[in-house]
């Protein structure tokens, strides 16, 4: 039984670290979103894939509307 813990706690300390990175990547860098609907016919089709770039807009918050 504790040679299956060790086979358990190795299995998990490899990849605990490329699941931490890949939910950083996601959470701040890049993200991926389907098109649902129809509303940017002329350049995206319904179904289309995307990836999205994060760093584009900056980690901030709205600014106020004036």
């Amino acid at each position: 039984m504790r040679n299956f813990f060790k086979k358990l706690y190795k299995f998990f300390k490899d990849i605990d670290p490329g699941c931490f990175d890949s939910l950083i990547i996601k959470a701040f860098a890049i993200d991926a979103f389907q098109i649902p609907s129809i509303s940017m016919e002329n350049t995206l089709q319904p179904g289309d894939f995307i990836l999205a770039n994060k760093f584009a807009y900056h980690i901030s918050t709205p600014r106020e509307i004036r």
